[in-house]
């Protein structure tokens, strides 16, 4: 919108000696002593878009009177339709004021207003233009909406309205009550900083008028799982809460069913063409994600190609995630073995946790040096185990730009769809989560580097003197300064620094297994290269390892040097690692820093963190509920001969469900009675809302055959016949993978629907030929859960109302067509 102005013209004309001579006696009573001029006054009325006055004015008052003085000289009334009219003018200085009201005759609201000052002089034609702007009277300002989260913009819009309840176009002034927990622009462009409230303000710059909206920041929390059922709904693809589904495919998509993220078999195997994507991230944000992942959630890959990507991107569906990313994969090594890689910048996989059976919780951490990754072992008893500490991976430091996506990607062309049942994200507290380390040093300020870090561990001087600057840690002068902290730690740990260079980048180091100030170990980040070195008995440094890769002037760079074992790996930006391999005082942990020669180079933002941390508190997910029972409150242990159908245990009467043959009893076990030529299953009757069933099975296959053996839920009750829909929990060797390869398969029979595989384990050599072990299958319908002897391999959802399980019978199933024969020692109802 235009500004709106109103255009008024005074013009003096010449009047005839004897007209004027009869105006001043008519009027010598009454008019002031100073003498006037008559002006001619000009409207121009809106009639188009180029509008000079509000359009819906209806008069127009102007009053003339002299500078200095508050009395009215005279005043004039322009009705609308009226475009000219007389005013009379003191000769000398004067002051025009013109105003729009809303009503005839000078009445109403105002709604614009012009005032000028102009010197007058009797005898000539004088011309005063008055340019009328808009009266503001209300500002209102409104949000999109009445809350954001931590981290995340919105942008305020303000409107000034005149008296008549118009728009008209003002600038204005933006600020926040409570900056520290939302900040705003120039441009009404809003940022939630802390949890709290805040009033957003706009001042329209020319009236003062203020207008303010609340806002309410909170916490970012998205939880996508079984622990917040208001997420239980089916949503298509492009629907999922707290994110948006990005990529496609022509046959299959990505779609938050039932609580949970479900990303189907691709039909062309691509990254990017199925993704989850929380949109775009400042760095400077932090956020902490955690994706809860059960064995069978992703079955191995066929090549290192192909995989499941979980963490921050480039892009919100990545062609390449491997590519400036920061990320663990999980890859594929070869006879069902796979592992979490961690991806630094251009896709290197520096770090490995093995990928077996266990359950596991990938922790994301993104923080303004880059982000963290972790790889949670939650081992234990699904319901009962405590979360162990995390293992920390690493910094990726190779990240171009500011902005990241977190995202899970997928691409493979593996038969099992990829599940995340719970995905939680949170940065609260996270924003500056890098000061949750052992030790931490923002570097800025004023002073000498004293006792104290910003957070963590003290410092202790070795040598020379490190000041704090507004760029951050710095040596006054050339000689070598150094400093260290005692961090008592016996894990394995990790440095890392921003490095800020002049003109002439100085040489800085990083130091780790401090012992005093003549036994050490450094890594040298300089405009020479990056060396690792190693300092004893306060001789000169030893090179153990080093690199061409250098500082450059007027930089920023990230640096990292890592411990594992008796290896010292370091990073400049993306480029590394250099490794190096020491074993002289590995026992020692203390880390430090130091700058050594002329130049011009700050840290700041350095941490020293063990690898091994508790898991932050707000992103834990609270185990699940599926307690593992120690007393069985029914058991058939098979004692005695005969056929199973028919045969009546403790109230309990077996039945045949389904097959050609049957089970019979010999020497305490139960197996087939014959080559089978059907799947057999045989039950006993059991309703209940949930149950744990437990068979314990003997392994006689011989190697290089298949035999699929294993307790089994089912639906109906006695006499029911072939069940709706059924569960079972098989044993079996997989040819395909060698002999020192079993797996653990949980098929699934929806009603109306046709038995499938649902989750597949590599369970590698756990389950060898001529071995007994107990396979344990519990569910609540909604939930299943499976044991090998006393380890759990499986806590996973069913996904979609099709899949739910109606407990009504218990028992045997064995689907061992045309290859060797398991035998079964009991079946144990819990």
């Amino acid at each position: 919108m235009r500004p709106m102005r109103a255009a008024v013209s005074l013009r003096h004309s010449r009047i005839g000696p004897g007209l004027l001579a009869g105006l001043m006696l008519l009027f010598a009573a009454c008019t002031p002593s100073t003498p006037s001029a008559a002006a001619v006054v000009r409207v121009l009325w809106p009639q188009s878009l180029a509008q000079v006055i509000p359009v819906n004015a209806q008069s127009i008052a102007v009053t003339v009177r002299a500078v200095g003085s508050t009395a009215v000289h005279d005043t004039l009334t322009l009705n609308k339709g009226t475009t000219e009219g007389r005013v009379k003018a003191p000769v000398g200085r004067a002051v025009f004021v013109a105003r729009a009201y809303d009503q005839p005759d000078g009445k109403g609201n105002v709604l614009a207003q012009a005032s000028t000052e102009q010197d007058i002089v009797a005898g000539q034609s004088n011309e005063v233009r008055l340019e009328m702007t808009p009266v503001v009277t209300r500002v209102e300002v409104t949000l999109p909406k009445a809350g954001l989260e931590v981290g995340e913009n919105l942008t305020a819009i303000a409107t000034a309205t005149d008296a008549s309840g118009a728009e008209v176009t003002a600038t204005f002034t933006w600020t926040s009550s409570n900056p520290a927990v939302a900040t705003v622009d120039g441009s009404g462009v809003v940022r939630g900083v802390a949890p709290g409230t805040a009033q957003i303000r706009a001042t329209e710059n020319a009236s003062g008028q203020q207008g303010e909206a609340g806002l309410t920041v909170s916490e970012t929390i998205i939880v996508i799982g079984k622990v917040d059922e208001g997420f239980d709904a089916d949503k298509a693809a492009g629907a999922v809460v707290g994110g948006e589904v990005t990529g496609s495919d022509p046959e299959r998509k990505l779609a938050q069913r039932n609580s949970f993220l479900v990303m189907p078999p691709l039909a062309s195997p691509g990254w990017g063409r199925m993704s989850y994507s929380r949109g775009a991230l400042e760095r400077v944000t932090g956020l902490g994600a955690v994706v809860d992942l059960s064995p069978g959630d992703i079955q191995l890959p066929a090549g290192l190609d192909e995989g499941f990507a979980v963490g921050f991107f480039a892009s919100p569906a990545p062609t390449n995630p491997y590519a400036n990313s920061n990320a663990l994969f999980l890859g594929y090594e070869g006879r069902g073995l796979g592992g979490y890689y961690l991806g630094v910048g251009g896709g290197a996989r520096p770090d490995r946790v093995p990928f077996r059976h266990a359950r596991r919780q990938i922790v994301a951490i993104a923080n303004d040096m880059g982000a963290f990754f972790y790889a949670v072992d939650m081992q234990g008893v699904p319901g009962g185990a405590a979360y162990p500490n995390m293992r920390f991976l690493g910094a990726s430091t190779g990240w171009s730009g500011r902005q990241m996506y977190f995202g899970l990607h997928n691409r493979g062309s593996y038969a099992h769809a990829v599940v995340v049942p719970r995905l939680k994200i949170d940065d609260s507290g996270l924003r500056n989560w890098w000061l949750s380390a052992f030790l931490a040093e923002t570097g800025t300020g004023s002073g000498a580097l004293g006792t104290s870090a910003s957070t963590g561990q003290r410092w202790n001087l070795l040598t020379g003197e490190i000041a704090r600057t507004a760029d951050g840690l710095k040596a006054p002068s050339s000689a070598p300064a150094r400093a260290y902290a005692s961090v008592g730690s016996s894990t394995p740990y990790l440095l890392g620094a921003r490095v800020k260079t002049g003109s002439t980048p100085e040489a800085v180091d990083l130091l780790v297994r401090v012992q005093d100030a003549n036994n050490y170990h450094g890594v040298r980040f300089s405009a020479g290269g990056v060396q690792i070195y190693r300092v004893s008995a306060g001789g000169s440094p030893q090179v153990l390892a080093q690199t061409g890769h250098s500082l450059e002037p007027g930089r920023t760079h990230d640096v990292t040097v890592r411990l594992e074992g008796n290896e010292i790996q370091a990073w400049l930006d993306d480029k590394g690692p250099l490794v190096a391999s020491d074993a002289t005082r590995g026992s020692v942990k203390n880390v430090g820093l130091g700058f050594d020669g002329a130049g011009d180079s700050a840290i700041s933002r350095f941490f020293a963190h063990q690898r091994e941390v508790p898991i932050p508190a707000n992103l834990k997910l609270e185990p699940p509920d599926a307690p593992k029972a120690s007393t069985p409150v029914w058991a058939d242990e098979f004692s005695g001969s005969g056929s199973l159908p028919g045969r009546s245990n403790a109230g309990k009467t077996w039945e045949h469900v389904s097959g050609d043959q049957t089970f019979s009893l010999a020497s305490g076990r139960a197996r087939a009675s014959s080559t089978l030529t059907d799947c057999l299953l045989q039950a006993v009757p059991h309703g209940a809302s949930r149950v744990q069933v437990e068979s314990t099975v003997v392994q006689l296959s011989p190697p290089g055959t298949v035999a699929f053996t294993g307790p089994a839920v089912l639906s109906g009750g006695a006499g029911s016949g072939p069940p709706g829909s059924y569960l079972v929990a098989m044993q079996f060797r997989d040819a395909s993978q060698g002999e020192g390869s079993t797996e653990v398969e949980v098929r699934l029979k929806p009603a109306g629907g046709s038995e499938y595989i649902w989750r597949r384990i590599n369970m590698q050599d756990t389950l060898r030929n001529g071995t007994s072990n107990s396979t344990t299958l519990w569910t609540d319908g909604d939930w299943v859960a499976v044991w090998v002897n006393s380890e759990p391999i499986l806590y996973h959802p069913l996904t979609s109302d099709a899949q739910r399980i109606s407990v009504g019978r218990v028992g045997l199933y064995d689907c061992s067509v045309g290859y060797g024969k398991n035998e079964f020692e009991n079946l144990r109802i819990y």
